[in-house]
């Protein structure tokens, strides 16, 4: 899972980048463009929208083990 995490938090780093302030309906796609490029699975739902939703808020995600 550390792996994972590591090779995947540039990405919601770089969603947070672009992202931070923009409306959800706007974060979502871009969320799941950026996550599935880099060989992520789809986001399953809740984590898509919550994920979405904390970086329309101005929220940045760290990805940890458990949650």
């Amino acid at each position: 899972m550390d792996r994972f995490n590591t090779r995947m938090q540039p990405v919601m780093d770089k969603v947070f980048e672009e992202c931070s302030g923009r409306p959800v309906d706007e974060v979502r796609p871009l969320l799941t463009r950026h996550w599935t490029a880099d060989g992520g699975n789809p986001i399953p739902e809740p984590h898509l929208t919550q994920w979405a939703t904390a970086i329309s808020q101005g929220q940045r995600i760290v990805l940890q083990n458990g949650g």
